[in-house]
């Protein structure tokens, strides 16, 4: 008898449980660009963390228009890598 009871007691906490998790408010949606890295000569600076140490880091000043080409570049190489190794997938077959 008792684990019939514990397993009723299991699912009813368990159908319980995304009730609960519904009621919650939907958290903000987070802005990807705020108002101060829209101006591509605005200057933004970024702390880098350096390899093997906990306290160093350096920190890289640019301006935003300088960033989005970086990040432009990283994206395209990204790319290229993806579609070359489709290409020799698809040679290799």
């Amino acid at each position: 008898m008792k684990p019939a009871v514990t397993a009723i007691m299991i699912l009813a906490f368990a159908s319980a449980v995304p009730a609960v998790a519904q009621d919650s408010p939907a958290p903000a949606p987070v802005a990807s660009k705020t108002a101060a890295n829209v101006n591509p000569d605005g200057v933004r600076c970024v702390r880098v963390q350096e390899t093997g140490s906990r306290i160093r880091a350096s920190k890289i000043c640019k301006t935003n228009a300088e960033w989005n080409r970086l990040a432009d570049a990283g994206n395209k190489q990204a790319t290229d890598m993806v579609e070359a190794s489709r290409i020799v997938s698809i040679q290799g077959q």
